[in-house]
């Protein structure tokens, strides 16, 4: 070990000088406590002025690139050893990481590039893909329309009921190029890949929209779902997204429930099969009532019985499901409850129930498939939209 000493004051300069002293034995020769002692100074000073006074560096092992020696940062590093070879210096990594970076804005910025100069219509799009487009666009489009804000930022309204849903959401517009990363993403939040290219997490970076006139763009998907001929003509594949959101609303609300009583529970193929089969029956907010009821009894099923959080939680499915059954055999008018304040109406619902169907809050307040047999298609849907 090589010790460099730069300290300017006598008395710093034989503090370093002695903290990194070693016996014949090899081991150092004064312990923190000793040198507190000796030099009047409280062990984290000492600390400071070793670090900020000196340094020690390794005469066997140096980085790959640049060939600067390995330093040790305290005497801890030093007994717990060298890292094994090859090793390469704090600098040349964020040296290579600076580089990857660019390399990637660079293809981010051809891809984008490609993309805007093949744009979209609207026309060409699912009635599935302008409701959550034009949810994406209302909830997070800046304010000139240069991009839409990563969607981990989005707070102030929810995105979709259910967060894992509106990802899924989200990634099936990527995958069918309908947004864009944009080049003037925060790139410290992507990573090179072995094999060259790059990779991201959807939700942490910035988008575009696929025209490289934004506001044109907005203003057809806008025209599009303002037409009452827009929810005619799609009636089926509105209704099939209606009855997800509806489902997304009862899944966010039965996990809401279930945290509060602090009963942990994984959501799965047949909690699902219950939630559709309640809501063919009831609203939304009437199914909350259900659910809430389940998990209450849950909760008050662990603490009489002393069984365990998971088995407690357990029974909520079966709860909800029974309720569901002697309501429909008795006919009885279940009571819908009011949204919770945690779980206010997501973009996607406001877009597809208030804008598109002309319902306040329809996908939680009415029964999905009476909202539909309201609006049946009175033409051939096979013909176009008039513009």
């Amino acid at each position: 070990m090589k010790i460099e000493i730069f300290a300017t004051t006598p008395k710093d300069i034989e503090l370093c000088k002695a903290y990194w002293d070693r016996g014949t034995d090899a081991k150092f020769t004064f312990t923190v406590a000793q040198l507190s002692k000796l030099f009047s100074r409280r062990a984290p000073d000492i600390s400071k002025i070793v670090s900020q006074g000196s340094r020690a560096l390794s005469k066997t092992l140096s980085c790959v690139n640049c060939a600067c020696p390995f330093e040790f940062k305290n005497r801890t590093e030093f007994n717990c050893g060298e890292p094994n070879p090859p090793w390469t210096c704090g600098g040349c990594v964020q040296a290579a990481i600076d580089e990857d970076r660019i390399a990637i804005r660079e293809r981010l910025a051809v891809y984008a590039e490609a993309a805007l100069g093949n744009p979209v219509s609207p026309l060409d799009l699912s009635a599935r893909q302008i409701v959550c487009l034009a949810a994406l666009i209302r909830l997070g489009a800046r304010e000139d329309l240069s991009a839409i804000a990563p969607y981990k930022s989005l707070k102030t309204v929810l995105y979709s009921p259910e967060d894992d849903f509106g990802l899924q959401i989200l990634r099936e517009l990527y995958a069918a190029r309908l947004v864009i990363v944009s080049p003037n993403s925060d790139i410290s939040k992507m990573s090179k890949t072995e094999a060259g290219d790059f990779q991201f997490y959807i939700d942490e970076v910035e988008l575009l929209l696929p025209d490289p006139d934004p506001l044109e763009f907005i203003d057809s998907v806008e025209e599009l779902i303002a037409s009452p001929e827009f929810a005619k003509r799609h009636h089926h594949e509105l209704e099939g997204l209606a009855k997800e959101l509806a489902l997304q609303e009862c899944i966010a609300f039965l996990n809401l429930s279930l945290a509060e009583h602090q009963l942990n529970y994984s959501i799965g193929e047949k909690t699902i099969m219950v939630l559709r089969k309640g809501l063919d029956n009831f609203s939304a907010a009437q199914m909350w009532n259900f659910i809430w009821r389940a998990a209450k009894d849950a909760a008050a099923f662990f603490v009489r019985e002393r069984v365990s959080r998971d088995h407690a939680a357990k029974t909520v499915v079966g709860s909800i499901e029974r309720q569901i059954d002697r309501a429909i055999a008795n006919a009885w008018s279940v009571k819908p409850f009011n949204r919770n304040f945690s779980l206010p109406q997501s973009a996607l619902s406001m877009v597809l129930f208030n804008s598109v169907l002309k319902t306040d809050d329809g996908g939680v307040k009415a029964v999905v498939s009476n909202l539909f047999r309201k609006s049946e298609p009175p033409f051939d849907s096979s013909q176009p939209i008039s513009q």
